[in-house]
């Protein structure tokens, strides 16, 4: 597990319609949130279906809120590498 730290440099927050690259393995798997992201002991997670259907990955929701209107914004999303694993086969297409 890591942190990562950004200085600000008017960056923050991002503008809507611009062009955002969104890497790594939570990037593009909703199975590694937390218990916080949905149901848990038998209590309904997303509603009305009480399963985590609803739940959306990082990079879709980045995606969305950069181009609401499927206009202009564009966004990249990739995996990468795995969390815990020695594999590279996905570095070419998170920095091409």
């Amino acid at each position: 597990m890591g942190v990562v730290l950004l200085k600000n440099d008017r960056m923050l927050p991002l503008r809507k319609n611009s062009s955002i690259a969104v890497l790594g393995p939570m990037a593009v798997n909703t199975q590694l949130m937390s218990d916080y992201a949905g149901g848990w002991n038998g209590v309904a997670g997303c509603w009305p279906k009480g399963d985590e259907s609803c739940i959306i990955t990082i990079g879709q929701a980045i995606a969305l809120a950069n181009d609401p209107d499927g206009s202009t914004g564009r966004t990249t999303v990739t995996q990468g590498v795995d969390v815990s694993s020695n594999r590279t086969d996905g570095i070419a297409a998170a920095v091409a």
